[in-house]
């Protein structure tokens, strides 16, 4: 079960639907902090049944597809102010704008913290499928140890009263967000019966930290319900309240694997209560084993270190083991203020105990490292001053977020090129910036524009954003936060401004720009080949057309005929390409355009058949 090497959960695979004959209906997930680069990875796994192995940049058709489809049918929620800066920026990434719904909590020490993944499958002639995925992972790239738990289940005739809690939680993501979830998918949801994993007869679901629409209640900390045998906590995060909490519990019978840095903030006093020989630290070593590795192979990949983000406690009770795997880490606003979201499961098999695992963990077996290692209070470190500057930047980063940043956009023409400028105001008169720290923002596409100071105490009005071409427009500011004179945070925020409504015709126009890809499109869409790359990168500076336009063979019968079955088994797809000709059908290039009078004449044919008219 926690075999580190036998059990590894892919991201990416459990998104895949189940076999080739269903598709992706409509998918939620949520997250804490969100990587814009890694949400541009998860639409080919959903909608192509592929994990892409390459960077968002290097463009296959169905990369361009499944983005562009994206927003239709995946919704993605995270913590406001917790959208990661890219490290590079795809204009693609336009298309994700509208499928991000960023939620603020009511305090800023409380975080919108669940990771919990829903996804529709749907097939003709088939009952829809459902897959659920529990993780204590944000959608970033990150090398961390996490855990997760995947289930699936198809859709039965009868409501499953387990799943109320689950409905709950879509319900409250719902009341915060100006779109609403399809009724069929929350309808349907309610009648899966979930698979149980080998080993356990039980499941149960907590969403931590709302209240529920049945009862008006907030659901609970779920290590609340029992008193405990023998407790395991696994928690990368960690302070004293929860942990004398749960020793109490467990009367004392708890042991804790966490990072070092954390148990070097619980108080001494505390860990000599309950036991030193209870404390354990994620290994040192495994942390910096990708590093060590880096140096030794000469690898030129960005090395990351490696540390504890899985969030399990396993308690036992009366020869029954209770696994809680899920957001919460082991802290005060895990169970008290934050929104979170965890799975029970319940074994009465005794190799899925508490002190099972823990031997699995922590003992040297066939002379390989085991992830922890024994806590020492003589080599702990003192970390207040490091936790009295995140909790001022955490303050901060929430006081910002809660702005309300108004941008314009001024159209002028340079030559042949439509460029705009940007100007943004903001009411920042009740923001405090504490001493020693600076704020700078500026548009987030791109990298060469430098940022402009932000101040506390006034109304700033900025005009300096100049030069701007249509596909660099953008709703998202990039905010960074220094202290003494060190970037020491980046992140993402909105704010309110009217966009020019052909903005993501235009980017998609910088990738599809000759007659040459807009059939090879085509023929990806109704073959379902294997993709081919797109040469063209969409970051050039501004939209041009390149002259690589020519009369394309791919008029040929094998297109018609794909054209056929595409009408009588598959009319998403003929929709799709109306979408696509839409976009492009005034769009030349070389003075030829994009879309040839041959295949408007061909594909008017097909037309008819998806709106009712054939004559």
């Amino acid at each position: 079960m926690l075999d580190v090497k036998k059990n590894r959960l892919d991201y990416g695979e459990q998104l895949i639907p189940p076999d080739g004959s269903y598709d992706l209906d409509y998918a939620v997930g949520t997250t804490y902090s969100l990587d814009l680069e890694a949400i541009m990875v998860l639409p080919v796994a959903l909608f192509h049944s592929r994990l892409l192995d390459c960077s968002p940049d290097d463009l296959h058709f169905d990369v361009l597809d499944a983005i562009t489809r994206a927003t239709d049918k995946i919704r993605v929620y995270c913590q406001k102010g917790k959208i990661k800066v890219p490290k590079k920026y795809n204009h693609l990434m336009a298309y994700w704008e509208k499928g991000i719904s960023q939620i603020r909590m009511d305090y800023h020490a409380a975080s919108f913290h669940p990771k919990v993944w829903v996804v529709r499958f749907t097939a003709r002639g088939r009952t829809p499928y459902y897959r659920l995925l529990i993780t204590s992972r944000n959608l970033t790239y990150t090398h961390d140890w996490d855990a997760a738990f995947a289930t699936e289940g198809y859709v039965e005739n009868k409501p499953v009263e387990k799943n109320k809690p689950l409905l709950n939680f879509l319900q409250y993501l719902e009341n915060n967000d100006e779109k609403k979830l399809p009724r069929k998918f929350l309808e349907d949801l309610s009648m899966v019966n979930f698979n149980l994993p080998d080993g356990f007869h039980l499941m149960n679901f907590y969403p931590i930290g709302f209240e529920s629409q049945d009862s008006r209640a907030v659901y609970p900390n779920p290590l609340e319900k029992n008193n405990w045998d023998d407790l395991l906590c696994i928690s990368p995060f960690v302070d004293d309240k929860s942990l004398k909490f749960l020793a109490e519990k467990s009367g004392k019978k708890i042991t804790v694997l966490s990072r070092k840095e954390e148990l070097d903030g619980v108080s001494e006093a505390l860990i000599k209560d309950i036991g030193e020989n209870r404390f354990y630290q994620f290994s040192e070593l495994i942390q910096d084993a990708e590093w060590m590795e880096g140096l030794a192979d000469g690898s030129r990949l960005e090395i990351m270190l490696q540390n504890l983000h899985a969030k399990i406690f396993i308690g036992s009770k009366s020869a029954y083991q209770h696994w809680f795997i899920g957001s919460a880490n082991c802290t005060q606003p895990a169970f008290g203020r934050n929104i979170e979201f965890m799975v029970e499961l319940k074994s009465n098999q005794n190799k899925l105990s508490p002190v099972k695992i823990f031997n699995m963990l922590t003992q040297v077996k066939n002379a390989e490292l085991p992830p922890f290692e024994r806590y020492q209070l003589k080599n702990r470190k003192n970390n207040s001053e490091r936790k009295s500057l995140e909790h001022k930047l955490r303050k901060l980063i929430y006081d910002i977020t809660g702005l309300a940043f108004e941008g314009r956009v001024i159209p002028r023409s340079v030559g042949s090129d439509n460029l705009w400028d940007i100007i943004i105001k903001c009411d920042a008169r009740d923001l405090i910036i504490p001493p020693d720290f600076k704020v700078m923002i500026k548009p987030l596409p791109e990298a060469d524009k430098l940022p402009k100071n932000f101040e506390s105490g006034v109304i700033n009005e900025i005009s300096d954003f100049k030069g701007y071409g249509e596909v660099q427009l953008s709703p998202y500011l990039n905010v960074s936060i220094q202290h003494n004179n060190e970037t020491i945070k980046s992140f993402i925020t909105e704010m309110t401004i009217a966009l020019p409504d052909s903005r993501l015709n235009s980017i998609f126009k910088t990738i599809i720009d000759s007659r040459d890809k807009f059939m090879k499109y085509i023929a990806f869409l109704l073959s379902g080949s294997t993709p081919e790359p797109i040469v063209t990168r969409p970051n050039s500076d501004y939209p041009g057309i390149k002259k690589d336009a020519r009369t394309n063979p791919l008029l040929t019968s094998s297109l018609y005929e794909n054209l056929m079955v595409a009408v009588s088994r598959e009319p998403e797809r003929i929709k799709a390409i109306e979408k696509i000709i839409e976009r492009l059908k005034e769009q030349k290039a070389d003075n030829a355009s994009i879309v040839s009078d041959d295949f408007l004449k061909l594909w008017k044919i097909f037309q008819g058949y998806i709106h009712g008219n054939t004559k």
